[in-house]
């Protein structure tokens, strides 16, 4: 079970407990959510989630953006987010970011990315990352960028693991330090990250070429470093 699951598993306990006489009507929706019956989750849920069952609200947008009904999405995301369930304002951002169901806008995209990851949910603060990384809705902030992937790196999240090995590789908002690269190209790459993993390959060839006092083109620069 992945700290995602685990996560989303923990805050549907919570809300059952805490709702009773809405315990089985959800799970009625989640028996036919598992079964692909999308449309009897969506009447299992509508009602709930117009009653503000914030999990229902998320499940909803969730079911919506698999069916490519991005307005429908954006919209129980919203309900959900504003009540601050974390995977709903990620995915939020997201849609935000890909201008799907709503205007796109990057600003608002960080700022439920922001809201998300400081909830510690590692997706968002990858996300938040790549923002600041590109200067997207925000100033560009290296620093920032990898404060945020080491944050989502530190809990498993490959994505993160991968881009702070880039922010080491290149000494971009930390110090550029090849045995740093390599532990987090690695830890990627053993999750399946296959530009990790082709990274690892040649960063490995590089140091033998360099111990020869070769450099291997067009893979590196001037000084030999992994480009």
């Amino acid at each position: 079970m992945t700290r995602r699951t685990i996560k989303i598993f923990t805050v549907l306990c919570i809300l059952l407990t805490t709702a009773p006489s809405w315990g089985d009507d959800f799970d009625e929706g989640l028996s036919a959510q598992h079964y692909g019956n999308f449309e009897t989750a969506i009447n299992e849920w509508t009602p709930l989630a117009e009653q503000g069952h914030i999990f229902a609200q998320y499940s909803l947008g969730f079911i919506y953006e698999v069916k490519n009904k991005y307005q429908f999405a954006a919209y129980w995301y919203t309900l959900a987010a504003e009540q601050g369930f974390a995977a709903a304002q990620a995915n939020l951002g997201t849609m935000y970011l890909d201008g799907k169901g709503v205007p796109q806008d990057d600003k608002m995209a960080v700022k439920w990315y922001t809201l998300a990851a400081e909830q510690g949910y590692e997706g968002a603060q990858t996300g938040l990352g790549g923002m600041y990384r590109k200067g997207k809705g925000t100033p560009q902030d290296y620093k920032a960028a990898a404060y945020w992937y080491t944050l989502a790196a530190e809990q498993g999240y490959a994505a993160a693991q991968y881009w702070l090995g880039v922010m080491y590789r290149d000494g971009k908002g930390v110090p550029q330090d090849d045995k740093m690269a390599v532990k987090w190209f690695s830890f990627a790459a053993e999750q399946g990250d296959k530009e990790a993993e082709y990274i690892l390959r040649v960063m490995y060839y590089q140091w033998q070429r360099r111990s020869a006092g070769l450099c291997l083109r067009p893979y590196v620069d001037e000084d030999c470093r992994i480009k």
